[in-house]
């Protein structure tokens, strides 16, 4: 109603950008029709969500190159939170939108490993993936993609699944502490704790049998005898720990 009315581009003329901007199926409509349609292929109980929908192709306009739209969803991230705030939209639905627009181009293939999906996990964060979720299938079906080609979010969302149930995917599931970093290793307490923590918090993302107590002491240890190294900056860092298969 809004975009016959011609009241939706002035609530949001970053949308007016759109119109005419070719989809890879032209019956379809431009990228506005697109916008449009997944909109309306969400959830009508959470209205954040829906705007998130309008506005999660916003980047297009201005990427539009040889028919690709290469970078489109890291633009569109950027031009999202402006928008969010210019509207007063709380803080947190902020940083909901603009996450949701920054990852919904996940491109999965049945060939991820099982390491792949904990990252990608780990990449959007596991609070997050039922929104981006949902917003990958409006998405598609305002796309015209038939539902058997589909099955690939199914899978993933499978996947998911399991290892949301089984690995651990934060440092709060290690099987140490920052306690016993430092009481077993010496470590004073600092930044130096998080930063060893989130290593590994890495290396058992890649190898969750790595999570048990000695093996994880074992791998800060050898992290702490390699010693800092000079980051480009200057600051002193960590040499990243790299677990065994």
């Amino acid at each position: 109603m809004m975009e016959r009315l011609g009241l939706l581009v002035i609530v949001l003329p970053e949308l007016q950008g759109l119109r005419g901007v070719p989809q890879a199926k032209a019956r379809h409509g431009d990228a506005l029709d697109h916008s449009l349609r997944t909109a309306d292929a969400l959830p009508a109980g959470d209205p954040y969500l829906r705007l998130f929908g309008l506005l999660h192709d916003v980047g297009k306009a201005s990427t539009l190159g040889d028919g690709h739209f290469i970078g489109h969803e890291v633009v569109g991230a950027q031009m999202v939170e402006a928008i969010l705030r210019r509207l007063h939209v709380p803080r947190v639905e902020v940083a909901r939108g603009r996450l949701l627009v920054r990852h919904h181009m996940f491109a999965y293939a049945g060939e991820w490993t099982d390491p792949a999906v904990r990252r990608f996990i780990r990449r959007v964060g596991a609070s997050s993936l039922a929104d981006l979720f949902a917003l990958r299938r409006a998405d598609d079906v305002a796309s015209g993609v038939e539902e058997p080609q589909r099955g690939g979010l199914d899978e993933l969302r499978a996947r998911v699944g399991v290892e949301l149930a089984t690995s651990p995917l934060s440092a709060g599931q290690l099987a140490v502490r920052g306690d016993d970093l430092i009481d077993e290793l010496g470590v004073r307490p600092g930044p130096i704790v998080g930063r060893l923590l989130a290593e590994l918090l890495e290396a058992v993302v890649e190898n969750p049998a790595m999570n048990e107590r000695a093996a994880l002491l074992a791998l800060a240890r050898a992290s702490l005898a390699r010693g800092p190294e000079a980051d480009a900056g200057g600051a002193e860092t960590h040499r990243p720990i790299r677990s065994r298969p």
